[in-house]
């Protein structure tokens, strides 16, 4: 439907148009829940191993406070612009943030909603 939207109907030339279609259609949640499940299977001291890590992240519960998904989107976004900014990462080219270890990102200040 977004792309009949943004595409077809040529509205991401029209942002303001497009905003509102979506603030008034789109009901707004602060009761959302970004879940984070990982599950790693491999060899550990010559044994088939499995470890899951899961993580719950909310959203604020006051009503100028962030969705869950507000705040693990930018979280990542924001630990990649200040990585940049520290020259922890390269000036140039296409930098992935799979490209950054796990401990770099992780130390982050902006990290901490993973935490």
């Amino acid at each position: 439907m977004i792309q009949m939207l943004a595409r077809d109907l040529k509205l991401c030339e029209n942002r303001e148009t497009f905003k509102s279609l979506i603030e008034t259609g789109i009901p707004i949640t602060r009761q959302d829940v970004v879940i984070i499940f990982v599950t790693v299977t491999g060899l550990r001291a010559k044994l088939l191993s499995q470890e899951s890590f899961v993580r719950k992240i909310y959203g604020d519960e006051e009503k100028d406070g962030l969705s869950a998904i507000q705040k693990t989107t930018s979280a990542g976004v924001l630990v990649m612009v200040d990585l940049l900014r520290e020259k922890k990462l390269p000036e140039k080219g296409f930098v992935r943030l799979e490209d950054v270890g796990f401990e770099t990102f992780m130390a982050n200040r902006f990290a901490g909603v993973y935490a």
